[in-house]
C-alpha cells in the first residue's frame, strides 16, 4: 500500500485549466404546475415540484461515458461530484474521470482524469463532511502491460484519491489491491460511532469475494474486513454491488445482485452484506428477493423518519419486469415488500423494458424514485404514507434499449483461449439493453439526477419542492410595476407536433442595481399573433408567476424559470408557408413585484421572513467581494 502526492509524481501532467465561475445559486428550472395529491395529510400538499433545466456534465467530446456514480455533499447543497469511465474512439483507451459542480448541478467541470494505462476502470466516488471527497480509479496492467485480458488482479491496482475542497482539487492518492466493480460511501452521521470512516465494497479482489475495505485516517489507510464464512463460500455464483450506504447507526449495507447458474439458466437474487463494527467484519449475504430481473441489483436507502431501509428493484412478470419496493426494519437482515403504488407511474404491461433506477429519501421521509421505461427516464415522489405525490418524465433520450453509439476495439484478450489461441480483433459495443440513472439528495432537500443519453454523454437535472404561486392568485398578487428593471431569458424551446404546441422555459433577470422582492408576475394583456390563432395553455392563461430563493431577486440574479406552453393553430404549417411577413406569437404584458428593496444587506427579509429552502448568497459573497482562483484539472498520464 503506497501513498503518492499529486504534484510530485512524475506521472502527472497538466491538461489545462478549467474555467470556474462563482455564480449566484440559480436553478434554471421548469416550474411545472404539478400539485401534490390532496387529502394525504402530507406536509407539502400545497407545494409544487420544480424541475431544473437539463445540464450537460461531460464536455464536447467523442466517445462514451458509462459506469458513473453521483455524490452530493452532506453539508453543502451546492457541491456535487460525478465520476465516470470514458472510452475514446480516438485512442481506443478507457480513462476514469471526475467532474464536480459548485452550483448545485447547474454547471460542471472536469477536475481529475486518470489515464495511467490503456484501461482504467472500476471507478467510484463519495462525499464526506467539511469538503472531504474520495475518488477511486483502477488502472489495469500496471505491473504487466502485455498481459492478456488484463492479466491477474495482481497486475492491476486501486488508486484512492482524496480532496478537501469539495472535489475542486485533488492532492494525493493511496494505492491498494485491485477490487472489481467498486462502490464507495462515507459515514457522515453524527449518531454513528464510526463517523468519518469510508467504505469500499466490490465484486471481488484477489483475496476475497464480496470485497469490503475500510478507509481510515482520512484516506491514508485501507484495511480489509474479515468476511463471514457464507460470503466466502458462494460456489459458482458471481456478485456485483449496486450500491453501498451507511445507516445513521453506523451500520454499513452493501447491496448486490447475486447471479447463480441453475439448470442451465442464470438466476439473479438481490442480497445485502452488513457490517456493524466499523468494517472489521462483514456478514451475509442476506436475501432481499430470491428471483429478480437480471442486469442490476437493488438500490437501497435509509428512511430518516422511520429508520427503515428501503430497496427498489425489478421482479419478473412473464417476459417483462416490474419495479418493486421492499422495506427492512432490522437494518437489512429481513425484508418485506411494500404495497406502494408504483404502477401509477406507467402501465408496465404495455412496455418492453422496465429498468428500476435509484432511490433517494429526503429528510421529511419523501421517497424519490427513478427508473427507465422503454428508453425514457422517469422520476416520481411518494409520500411517507406510500401515497403517490408526483411523477414526470425527466428525459426521453436515455441510452436504454439502444446500441451504444461509440464502439471500441476490445483489448487483446484471446477470447477462445490462452496466448497461443487465435487473435480475436473484436469491435465491441456497449450495453444494448440497460441505461444508467442515479440520484442523490442534496442537503437542502433538493434531489439531483444524473443519466446517460443516447449520445453517450452525461446530463443532470435537479428536482426541488418549491412554493410556487398559482396563476389564480394574480389578482391579489404583487402590485409594483418593475417592467423597466427586469429582462427575460428563454431557453429549451420545443415544438410538440402532435399537440401543435410550443413549449419553452422563461426566467426573469434583475437588470437593476436594487433588490426586487417577490413573488413576481407577468400579467398578460394580450397575445399578438401573425401565425394564426394562439392561446396559452393551462392555468397560466392570465399570467405567469415566478419564484426565487427566499423571494429576493438580487442584481443579476434569475428567478426559477416558469414553463410556458402556447397552443398554436392545427394548420400551422399552412399558415407559416403562406405568411408574407415574419410569423410570430407574442405575449404582451407587464412585470410586477412585491416591492423594491434598497437595503444593502439581507434584502427582502422584512417582507418575506426567514423561509426555508435553498438560499441565495448574501451580498458580501458576490464575485466582487470573494474572488476565487480557478482550480485546475489534473490528468494522471502514462
Amino acid at each position: 500500500m503506497t501513498e503518492r502526492m499529486i504534484g510530485v509524481s512524475n506521472s502527472v501532467k497538466k491538461v489545462g485549466q478549467t474555467i470556474y465561475r462563482l455564480q449566484w445559486l440559480i436553478i434554471y428550472g421548469v416550474a411545472i404546475a404539478v400539485t401534490f395529491t390532496t387529502g394525504s395529510g402530507f406536509g407539502i400538499d400545497a407545494g409544487s415540484v420544480s424541475l431544473s433545466r437539463v445540464s450537460r456534465i461531460t464536455p464536447e467530446a467523442s466517445g462514451n461515458y458509462w459506469f458513473f456514480r453521483l455524490a452530493t455533499a452532506p453539508d453543502s447543497p451546492d457541491s456535487a461530484i460525478v465520476c465516470t469511465l470514458h472510452t475514446s474512439p480516438a485512442t481506443n483507451e478507457a480513462s476514469a474521470e471526475l467532474f464536480s459542480s459548485m452550483d448545485a448541478g447547474e454547471t460542471w467541470a472536469l477536475r481529475i482524469k486518470d489515464e495511467s494505462s490503456e484501461m482504467v476502470s472500476e471507478d467510484a466516488c463519495a462525499f464526506g463532511e467539511s469538503g472531504v471527497a474520495y475518488f477511486i480509479a483502477q488502472p489495469w496492467g500496471v505491473r504487466n502491460p502485455y498481459a492478456l485480458d488484463g492479466g491477474s488482479f495482481g497486475d492491476n491496482e486501486m488508486r484512492l484519491y482524496r480532496s478537501s475542497t469539495n472535489g475542486a482539487e485533488w492532492y494525493a492518492f493511496l494505492t491498494a489491491q485491485f477490487v472489481d466493480y467498486t462502490r464507495l460511501a462515507v459515514d457522515s452521521w453524527p449518531t454513528s460511532p464510526f463517523r468519518g470512516r469510508a467504505y469500499v465494497v466490490g465484486s471481488k479482489s484477489s483475496a476475497a469475494n464480496f470485497s469490503f475495505l475500510t478507509v481510515l485516517d482520512g484516506g491514508k489507510r485501507v484495511v480489509p474486513a474479515k468476511p463471514s464464512e457464507p460470503l466466502q463460500n458462494t460456489g459458482n455464483s458471481s456478485q456485483y454491488p449496486r450500491s453501498v450506504i451507511v445507516l445513521r447507526s453506523g451500520t454499513v449495507l452493501g447491496s448486490y445482485v447475486l447471479a447463480t447458474k441453475k439448470n442451465g439458466k442464470i438466476v439473479s437474487k438481490a442480497v445485502v452484506t452488513i457490517s456493524t463494527d466499523g468494517g472489521r467484519t462483514v456478514q451475509g449475504p442476506f436475501a432481499v428477493e430470491e428471483d429478480i430481473c437480471p442486469g442490476v441489483g437493488a438500490a437501497v436507502a435509509e428512511n430518516p423518519v422511520s429508520r427503515s431501509v428501503i430497496a427498489l428493484y425489478g421482479v419478473r412478470e412473464g417476459l417483462s419486469c416490474s419495479p418493486v419496493l421492499a422495506s427492512s426494519v432490522d437494518e437489512g437482515r429481513t425484508w418485506t415488500r411494500v404495497p406502494a403504488p408504483i404502477q401509477f407511474v406507467e402501465n408496465f404491461s404495455k412496455t418492453s423494458l422496465v429498468q428500476p433506477g435509484s432511490i433517494t429519501v429526503r429528510n421529511d421521509g419523501t421517497v424519490f424514485l427513478t427508473w427507465i421505461v422503454d428508453g425514457d427516464v422517469y422520476g416520481s415522489l411518494i409520500s411517507p404514507s406510500w401515497e403517490p405525490v408526483w411523477r414526470s418524465r425527466i428525459s426521453s433520450k436515455s441510452n436504454a434499449g439502444v446500441t451504444n453509439v461509440a464502439p471500441y476495439v476490445r483489448r487483446d484478450v484471446r477470447l477462445s483461449g490462452a496466448a497461443n489461441a487465435d487473435i480475436d480483433v473484436s469491435l465491441q459495443f456497449g450495453f444494448t439493453r440497460y441505461g444508467e440513472v442515479e440520484s442523490s439528495a442534496q442537503s437542502d432537500g433538493a434531489v439531483l439526477v444524473v443519466w446517460r443519453e443516447r449520445d453517450g454523454q452525461l446530463y443532470s437535472r435537479s428536482i426541488q419542492v418549491v412554493p410556487i404561486q398559482s396563476a389564480g392568485d394574480l389578482t391579489a398578487g404583487p402590485s409594483v410595476d418593475v417592467t423597466a428593471l427586469v429582462r427575460y431569458k428563454a431557453r429549451d424551446v420545443r415544438f410538440n407536433d402532435d399537440a401543435s404546441a410550443f413549449d419553452f422555459d422563461i426566467a426573469l433577470v434583475n437588470a437593476s442595481t436594487s433588490a426586487l422582492c417577490g413573488p413576481f408576475a407577468l400579467r398578460i394583456r394580450d397575445i399578438l399573433t401573425t401565425a394564426g390563432p394562439a392561446a396559452l395553455d393551462g392555468s397560466s392563461k392570465d399570467g405567469i408567476v415566478f419564484s426565487s430563493p427566499r423571494n429576493a431577486l438580487l442584481p443579476g440574479q434569475h428567478t426559477v424559470p416558469a414553463h410556458v406552453r402556447i397552443l398554436a393553430s392545427q394548420a400551422l404549417d399552412k399558415v407559416l408557408s403562406s405568411s408574407i411577413e415574419t410569423p410570430r406569437i407574442a405575449l404582451k404584458g407587464r412585470i410586477y413585484a412585491e416591492r423594491i428593496d434598497e437595503s444593502e444587506f439581507a434584502p427582502c427579509v422584512a417582507s418575506v421572513g426567514e423561509k426555508k429552502g435553498r438560499s441565495a448568497p448574501s451580498a458580501p459573497q458576490s464575485v466582487t467581494h470573494r474572488p476565487r482562483t480557478p482550480p485546475t484539472s489534473v490528468s494522471v498520464g502514462h
